[in-house]
């Protein structure tokens, strides 16, 4: 038979992507501390989102405490039970939830290398500004979130990015065929 050859592998990423701190508990780039700070503050956004959320809609579902409820109400002075009333209380939900919503995306996908996040970053603070309709507990979240997509502006963070740019390879090649494509039989089968 011959000599036994070695197998031919790959070596490991810290290796074969030199530069790039990998994390030997993940495999993936070493998340930089700035970076999880902003992704803190933007976590802590959408829980304190969530629970102004659940203050505003437990004071609508009392009718001693319907009328100021939220600022949405407030301004709107719709009749207990009437149908502005379920549409106010429905956009306070909305509300409620796309503030909640916002400053997660940003930070799910700052944790990932995404450099959008930034975009999403401040597309959750203008629509944590939404917050004003509810309560004063919604005032904090836009507030964090700005605090967190200052973060991910960064140098750490920026290079955090440059990591996973080439940690995923960049854009892929795409490949042209070297010959024309035949479609139905082939020519040497006829």
């Amino acid at each position: 038979m011959g000599q036994p050859q070695e197998i031919a592998t790959l070596p490991p990423l810290d290796e074969l992507e030199a530069g790039i701190p990998i994390s030997q508990n993940t495999g993936q780039p070493r998340r930089a501390k700035v970076m999880v700070a902003a992704n803190v503050l933007f976590y802590l956004a959408s829980v304190v989102s969530a629970v102004a959320l659940a203050w505003s809609w437990w004071t609508a579902i009392h009718m001693a405490t319907f009328a100021h409820s939220s600022k949405l109400v407030e301004l709107w002075q719709p009749r207990p039970g009437g149908w502005r009333s379920v549409v106010a209380v429905t956009l306070m939900c909305v509300i409620g939830a796309v503030m909640t919503a916002a400053p997660a995306v940003a930070a799910l996908n700052s944790w990932n290398g995404h450099r959008w996040s930034r975009i999403a970053g401040l597309v959750a603070v203008l629509l944590g500004c939404l917050g004003y309709l509810l309560n004063p507990i919604a005032w904090a979240p836009p507030v964090l979130s700005l605090v967190g997509t200052v973060l991910l502006w960064t140098a750490p963070v920026t290079r955090y990015f440059g990591h996973w740019d080439r940690f995923r390879g960049g854009d892929p090649v795409p490949l042209a065929p070297d010959e024309p494509v035949v479609y139905g039989p082939l020519p040497r089968y006829l």
